[in-house]
């Protein structure tokens, strides 16, 4: 997330169109201001996305071309084609609506065609969804088309949604080369749509190779319907008669594009010869016919003294028997009172009307058509001007079959209702949204650039779609998740916390429904999962959210896109148990047999492997006091593989240590690890064996390490002499501080002595510890050994290690207060987090700005970082900028809030709510809509 404090990013270039005396300043503000996306513009409404300027290519009206759609929407998302500079290429875009981000998956559309010529590619998309298929046309892109080399054929791309992973995948047959052609041009545009048959259809002006100083209107189809025929072209085709000739022999200019209709496709098309250019071109083409014959040919005569121009969008609406169609486009009136932007509205009996949007002296541009048929709506876009300013809207209600020509005019008003707008993207132009119909349920989103001013991708939403999960944690059929790990749910839009429960956030695994506690992080829109019990390795979970779990507005999860009791799903399948030596160290005595003991944290429902070998240690390796083990003379080598049955823990694996008669002193080699399968390694992978030499007298701890709960009270530490003495050996037996501390963990050991009597081979010694109250990790002591006596006497795996397993519950951090208020003018407000006691160790915790009524970057300064709490602090606080902007505002809330603690556990309030008190208000508000999907 952002966390800059400017309200606005400003294209770079700028900075050398002001004066020298305050570059200092511009630049400032240019390092706080790096481009996120959902940067609200200013004045707005919309958001600024990212720059698409590519420094290797000049991208042109990556938005464009005018009939052409860049959108679609499906599985409760809205998807994009946009250009990546980074790649080159044009990737799919998924947005998500609670943060209004254009997230990149990484999934490549389309990329320049030559790498060498740099030939810009344009796209229309088409989202099939009865067969889960999204179809690209793809074409090189030439305002006077031309014939093209192969390489720059219209191309066809079809991806397969995998719904299961969220993702697309370019089907097989599609992958090229050879690529699939669906035209052998250059064109301006060309756009696609499939018939009720489901054959694919296409159009496209080009200049016909028998007449090279004209061009022509141009129609393709895939050789049937079906999937299976989707891959197979004709050659392409003028619309044949009863459509005229002198129709479809059109100028440079003119484009044309198509539309499904109820039992037929439709094609309209611009001709601004001087003698037929006040004409709108329809042809209409019954589904399952041969594709070549059986036209109807649609000339519509627009109003008196207005002529034709290249700009169409189109829409259908699937009402019998025939549908209605509604074409927009820009128009050129001899007078400026004429109309400038238009709508032609053909309705189910094939009576055609004309409907006023602006008139000609308003500049209006780049029309594009959104039918939303939830409220029955014709929502117009376009561009305030040539060549880009603003993007605006306006309504007009459709009326029922039979009545179209009743629905008027647009209202009057320069442009329309403002949409997209911005201080210093100034040029933004292009509108483009989905090729099907909108409802409540997929609200609007309309994408937009501006060419001019640091090249800018930007947006607007209309509507309240149903939340759905924006991101998960673990990923979807994720592998190898920490067997400690909690799940995640991150949602689109502010949740209603109630709803969000353990009935209705459910994990599942090999035993069955996991118990467990939900929480709801309002300030991260997320839902998390904590487990009583750690996941069981190597095992498959499931998780699920029902339709109880609803947003602020009471609308459901998934609503309308999914049926039902669970709305959403995923898998993840957990880490294997980590495979480890049971100690650091092991020791033999010479001539006799090592056995070593190799365990799994915790049983595995799977088959677990793990490799095992013998090593020499360098000098650098080797314990105090010994001298590197020689394979064959000291020890035989050893390697293999151990084999874990699913729920056993342990196995063991034998060294062969070589008996002599020399006194040589202690011997040492290593052990090692390595290729875990179903498991991972934990630690220790590696291990020492320490062979004791049997001609001399050796005093040595049992174990290289011991562990004792902090409650027991105390530690039993065994030592062992061998081999056997005729006369009386002693050692001084001492502690140390490791992790843990003297009189407060543990009561310290100085030099107490131990001593074995004659024939006497083992001894114990104790360590006091102490119970306290704090939590802490877990803590260390050294255990020594030294003054061995008589002198001859060896001391062995001296130092050990005492580890202290502490017993005590973690403490919950948590906001001081869930209500804090502050005045605009106060500059920043200052958050407390506190401890709900004292902790013997670090704790850190994760905070976050989220979502609110103020706005980041115009009321407040978006804030995220770590909040550190030494060992024995129990208070921390973070700051947030406070922002005045001197408007009159009612007063203005934002949430924070906690995640990811580290020593501690989420606590009530984990949440807390800023309210901005405004300065500036006199006292009345009334708020200000820019639209709404019912």
């Amino acid at each position: 997330m952002n966390t800059s404090s400017s309200r606005r990013t400003r294209p770079a270039y700028l900075l050398f169109v002001v004066g020298l005396a305050i570059l200092p300043l511009v630049l400032i503000l240019a390092y706080v201001s790096t481009v996120y996306g959902g940067t609200p513009l200013n004045p707005g409404p919309g958001y600024q996305d990212y720059s698409y300027a590519d420094p290797d290519f000049d991208v042109k009206d990556p938005t464009g071309e005018k009939p052409e759609s860049k959108l679609w929407w499906n599985d409760g998302y809205w998807w994009g084609s946009m250009y990546v500079p980074a790649t080159n290429s044009f990737h799919i875009h998924r947005l998500q609506w609670g943060t209004q981000t254009w997230v990149d998956t990484g999934v490549k559309l389309d990329d320049l065609r030559d790498p060498l010529d740099r030939e810009m590619t344009k796209a229309d998309t088409l989202w099939d969804e009865a067969n889960q298929k999204l179809y690209v046309a793809s074409h090189a892109f030439k305002k006077n088309s031309t014939p093209a080399d192969e390489k720059n054929y219209a191309r066809l791309f079809r991806y397969s949604y995998i719904e299961a992973t969220q993702t697309y995948s370019l089907d097989a047959e599609f992958q090229g080369p050879p690529f699939v052609a669906i035209n052998q041009d250059k064109t301006e545009t060309i756009t696609i749509d499939k018939d009720s048959t489901g054959r694919l259809w296409t159009t496209y002006v080009s200049r016909p190779t028998s007449a090279p100083g004209g061009f022509q209107v141009y129609v393709n189809t895939s050789a049937g319907g079906g999937l299976a025929n989707d891959s197979s072209w004709g050659t392409p085709f003028g619309l044949p008669a009863p459509v005229p000739v002198t129709a479809t022999q059109v100028v440079t200019d003119d484009v044309s594009t198509l539309v499904a209709l109820p039992g037929k496709i439709g094609v309209v098309w611009t001709n601004q010869s001087a003698a037929i250019s006040n004409t709108v071109h329809i042809a209409l083409h019954s589904d399952g016919s041969n594709p070549t014959t059986g036209w109807q040919y649609i000339p519509y005569t627009l109003p008196a003294g207005v002529q034709i121009d290249d700009h169409l969008a189109i829409k259908s609406i699937a009402v019998n028997p025939n549908g209605q169609m509604f074409v927009a486009m820009k128009l050129k009136g001899a007078n400026p009172t004429d109309p400038g932007i238009g709508v032609v509205a053909m309705d189910t009996d094939g009576t055609i009307s004309f409907h006023e949007y602006s008139k000609d002296s308003e500049n209006d541009t780049r029309p594009i058509l959104v039918i939303d048929e939830t409220a029955n709506l014709l929502y117009v876009f376009v561009s305030g001007k040539d060549g880009g300013s603003k993007i605006c809207y306006k309504t007009l209600a459709i009326p029922g079959p039979g009545n179209l020509d009743t629905m008027g005019d647009f209202p009057t008003g320069d442009c329309g209702a403002d949409f997209i707008e911005d201080d210093i993207l100034k040029d933004v132009n292009n509108a483009t949204s989905q090729k099907r119909n909108v409802n409540a349920t997929t609200g609007i989103v309309i994408l937009a650039a501006d060419d001019k001013n640091g090249k800018y991708y930007v947006h607007n939403t209309i509507g309240d779609p149903p939340p759905v999960v924006d991101a998960t944690y673990p990923e979807r059929d994720m592998i190898g998740v920490p067997l400690t790990a909690t799940v995640k749910a991150t949602f689109s839009k502010d949740m209603n916390e109630a709803t969000i429960n353990q009935t209705s956030f459910l994990v599942t695994g090999p035993s069955g429904q996991l118990a467990g506690s939900v929480t709801y992080n309002a300030a991260l829109k997320t839902a998390t999962f904590t487990p009583d019990q750690p996941f069981d390795p190597n095992a498959t979970y499931t998780v699920e959210l029902t339709q109880a779990i609803q947003d602020a507005s009471g609308n459901a999860l998934n609503q309308g896109i999914d049926v039902g009791n669970i709305r959403e799903s995923w898998q993840f399948k957990s880490e294997g148990p980590k495979v480890h030596f049971s100690s650091a160290g092991y020791t033999v005595d010479e001539g006799m047999q090592a056995t070593i003991t190799v365990a799994l944290e915790s049983a595995s429902s799977e088959q677990v492997m793990v490799s095992y070998e013998t090593m020499t240690l360098s000098p650098g390796e080797l314990p105090p006091g010994t001298t590197a083990a020689v394979p064959g003379v000291d020890y035989t080598s050893t390697s293999n593989t151990l084999t874990f049955a699913p729920g056993v823990t342990e196995q063991t694996f034998n060294v062969a240590t070589i008996p002599n008669a020399v006194i040589d002193g202690q011997k040492a080699l290593g052990l090692k690890l390595s290729n875990p399968s179903g498991s991972s390694l934990g630690i220790p992978s590696m291990a020492i064996l320490t062979i004791f030499d049997d001609e001399t007298p050796t005093v040595r701890f049992q174990n290289s390490e011991y562990t004792v709960n902090e409650g027991d009270g105390t530690a039993t530490i065994g030592l062992t002499l061998s081999p056997v003495s005729g006369t009386a050996v002693s050692v001084d037996f001492s502690t140390q501080d490791g992790t843990a501390t003297a009189g407060e963990d543990y009561t310290a050991v100085t030099n107490q002595p131990v001593t074995f009597a004659p024939g006497e081979t083992s001894k114990n010694v104790t360590v006091n510890i102490i119970n306290d109250n704090l939590n802490e990790l877990n803590e260390t002591v050294s255990l020594i050994l030294n003054n061995p006596n008589p002198g001859n006497t060896v001391i062995a795996n001296s130092p050990a290690t005492l580890v202290i397993i502490d017993n005590d519950p973690q403490p919950q951090v948590r906001f001081k207060t869930d209500k804090y208020t502050v005045n605009e003018n106060a500059n920043k407000v200052i958050i407390d987090v506190e401890l709900s006691a004292i902790s013997g160790r670090e704790v850190t915790v994760k905070y976050e700005t989220g979502s609110g009524s103020a706005t980041p970057g115009m009321d407040y300064t978006p804030a995220m970082g770590t909040l550190t709490f030494p060992k024995g602090q129990t208070v921390q606080s973070f700051e947030v900028q406070i922002l005045d902007d001197s408007d009159s505002d009612a007063n203005e809330t934002f949430n924070v809030g906690l995640s990811d603690p580290d020593g501690a556990t989420i606590g009530v309030p984990p949440t807390a709510q800023v309210t901005i008190i405004d300065g500036d208000s006199p006292g009345i508000f009334l708020p200000v809509v820019i639209g709404n999907i019912n």
